[in-house]
């Protein structure tokens, strides 16, 4: 099985986009922020996405890989980034239970490796976003 990554250590706010086309951002966790991201999905779309809890079905946080759940198990939904990202602007966590549905340690979710186009977009994506907030190249 391929190498899984904590959503914490994933930007996904580059990718986030408003209804609105305005730049904006949710932090990693969960909380509407300042920022920009909108940047294209790209080779990344199909990027595969694992979280317990992406839909607010259940009461408790979503979780990918962290100290509150440390391996895979048929909890985890397995999602394309594509499909992951519109649930994360909704937030599981704005329903019958209060708070950020995302769990605090790893963000909620966690991702498959990227390979080596996968990351260049990413990178790439990531320093664009950075330079729209900061005016600049990081």
């Amino acid at each position: 099985m391929a190498a899984l990554v904590p959503g914490d250590q994933f930007s996904l706010w580059v990718f986030l986009h408003s209804k609105d086309g305005q730049p904006f951002v949710m932090n990693r966790y969960g909380v509407t922020g300042r920022s920009v991201g909108n940047q294209p999905l790209g080779p990344l779309e199909d990027l595969q996405v694992y979280a317990t809890n992406p839909h607010g079905t259940y009461e408790g946080k979503s979780h990918g890989l962290c100290r509150h759940q440390k391996w895979l198990s048929p909890e985890h939904d397995l999602l394309t980034l594509r499909d992951f990202v519109p649930l994360y602007l909704e937030d599981p966590g704005h329903g019958d239970w209060t708070g950020s549905g995302w769990c605090s340690k790893c963000a909620g979710y966690a991702i498959r490796r990227l390979n080596s186009e996968q990351f260049a977009h990413y990178w790439t994506s990531v320093q664009a976003a950075h330079a729209a907030l900061y005016g600049g190249h990081r």
